[in-house]
């Protein structure tokens, strides 16, 4: 396969010391702020993952309609790392950890009503509102 069909990632924009998705679960909380790198859109989020692939959406638009959220993001490109800032909104469920049930497609939940338990599951998404975003390659793109 070419190089064009898999996003490169800007390892060096993103330290292997920083923290990833997978340790914000362990820890039990999620930042505000977060350095991932850009995947691509779908339906009204943005995703983005980490050094290890785990992911979080962000929503940037309140639905379909919402043209001016589009003009927004036109700067995003895959595989480039960004600097993100977000509130919590909730998560895809994914998998159930109290019940043990699967949900194929995902079902979204909002913050007050998620359990503690899934919340921070390894097999949940967490899902922020997107505030604002900035490239973590500027300096790069000025040489």
């Amino acid at each position: 396969m070419t190089q064009a069909l898999f996003p490169q990632k800007y390892e060096k924009d993103i330290s292997t010391r920083d923290k990833r998705i997978g340790e914000y679960k362990k820890q039990k909380t999620f930042p505000d702020d977060w350095k991932l790198f850009y995947r691509g859109k779908e339906s009204d989020y943005v995703v983005f993952y980490d050094l290890d692939g785990n992911e979080v959406y962000f929503q940037y638009r309140r639905d379909e309609l919402d043209r001016e959220a589009e003009r927004k993001i036109i700067g995003l490109f895959q595989g480039q790392a960004y600097r993100l800032k977000g509130r919590y909104k909730g998560i895809l469920l994914y998998r159930d950890e109290k019940n043990g049930i699967n949900h194929r497609p995902p079902i979204f939940q909002e913050g007050s009503s998620i359990l503690e338990e899934n919340k921070f599951s390894g097999s949940n998404v967490p899902v922020f509102v997107l505030i604002s975003f900035e490239s973590t390659s500027l300096d790069e793109v000025i040489k």
